[in-house]
């Protein structure tokens, strides 16, 4: 019995820890999601191209659309601290994205209503501005 009450307990800590956290809505917070592209990057006629941010990882995934085929992705880690918006990659799918994997890519992040727009320079030197929408 007391072990049940003591997993009830902890279930409910996590529950409201969670609720707290979503409700204090700080850039950690606002910045998980799944997002879509909504300027930035030139993508193929059809194509989209989404990012999911969430648990400190990222992934985006530059797709056809008609088709419903994958065309490259990307992921890592990432940190957030204020504005400033730092992902990791791990891994790249783009022809010569290889010069991006195991570094660092710092950007600057602005809300401007519910999107967000990144903006910054790659380690290989490449300006880089994208909006993502959030995406329903």
């Amino acid at each position: 019995m007391r072990r049940a009450i003591s997993i009830l307990l902890a279930t409910l800590l996590c529950v409201m820890g969670f609720a707290v956290r979503t409700a204090w809505g700080g850039t950690q917070n606002k910045i998980e999601g799944q997002w879509e592209l909504s300027s930035g990057e030139t993508l193929p006629s059809g194509w989209k191209e989404i990012k999911l941010i969430s648990g400190g990882h990222f992934i985006w995934v530059a797709y056809d659309a008609e088709k419903k085929r994958t065309g490259y992705t990307g992921g890592g880690t990432y940190k957030i601290d204020g504005d400033h918006y730092t992902e990791h990659v791990e891994f790249m799918t783009v022809d010569g994205g290889e010069a991006l994997i195991g570094k660092d890519q710092s950007f600057t992040v602005k809300w401007e209503g519910t999107n967000l727009v990144i903006t910054g320079t790659l380690s290989s030197g490449d300006k880089l501005t994208e909006t993502w929408k959030r995406a329903e």
